[in-house]
């Protein structure tokens, strides 16, 4: 199964002037994925998605329907919006069937399938009283891996301009699992929370073994200090990051520090 997964990456064109993005959890649209195409002429994607139903629909495109965002269509391999092509993608993006998790070595884990909201879906457990709200359609065995194998597969030495991660309640672990490649990464934008305010002004988790906001704020806090990333801008679940410390370690070129002012200033990082 894992040579399978990493034989679908021979399909990126990845050229020495390429600007390599990474896409965890796509969901049904990749309009992250979208953007960055249409930021960036040089932008070749990896995208990584573990549901079938959503890559179903990425395949064959979403109703466009009331949706303001570009997103992917793997049938022809274009950015759509609005229901029209704006952007061919052929041979700059794939995406990997696997999840994404700080595991020692390629392996299977649980995915629990929601049958409302498909892009709940997560290698945690929804809450009782989450899957009374978007309700538990069915639990499958799907491949998960770190992040740094699939990377450490790719042919590239240059910095990666961004990683996207939204893994409902794994995101933590996921940047984690960069390991030795996450001083080269420019941009990350995470979910950082899962977790929500009850009416009484609660703060509610829906999936178990997900940590609670506050943890994920002191965690976010001490990667800060940690690995040199600097927080441009959040809101209650996401959180956007620039990796300052790579200009002062001459990781990323003037072209690359550029490139970054221009993606956290024109791209619609939060979906507004």
């Amino acid at each position: 199964m894992m040579d399978q997964i990493f034989d679908k990456l021979k399909d990126l064109d990845i050229k020495k002037d390429s600007n390599l993005y990474i896409d965890v959890g796509t969901s049904i649209d990749a309009p992250n994925a979208a953007q960055w195409f249409l930021a960036d002429e040089k932008a070749v994607v990896i995208g990584i998605e573990p549901s079938k139903r959503n890559i179903e629909i990425l395949t064959a495109g979403r109703d466009p329907e009331g949706y303001e965002l570009p997103y992917l269509r793997l049938s022809d391999m274009t950015v759509q919006h609005k229901g029209k092509t704006i952007k061919s993608i052929a041979g700059r993006f794939v995406l990997l069937p696997c999840a994404i998790d700080l595991v020692p070595s390629p392996t299977t884990m649980d995915f629990y399938y929601t049958e409302e909201n498909t892009g709940c879906s997560s290698l945690l457990k929804p809450t009782d009283k989450f899957i009374e709200e978007v309700g538990l359609e069915k639990i499958e065995k799907v491949a998960v891996l770190p992040l740094c194998d699939i990377l450490d597969k790719v042919e590239f030495s240059g910095v990666i301009m961004a990683v996207k991660t939204d893994t409902q309640g794994k995101d933590h672990r996921v940047i984690q699992s960069l390991r030795h490649h996450l001083h080269n990464v420019m941009i990350l934008f995470s979910e950082y929370n899962t977790t929500y305010l009850d009416s009484d002004g609660t703060d509610t988790g829906v999936y178990e073994g997900a940590p609670s906001r506050e943890e994920s704020v002191d965690w976010y806090v001490k990667f800060q200090q940690d690995v040199g990333f600097k927080v441009l801008d959040a809101d209650w679940n996401n959180i956007l990051m620039w990796n300052e410390r790579a200009m002062t370690t001459a990781l990323a070129t003037e072209d690359d520090y550029h490139l970054v002012q221009h993606l956290c200033s024109t791209i619609d990082w939060f979906g507004e």
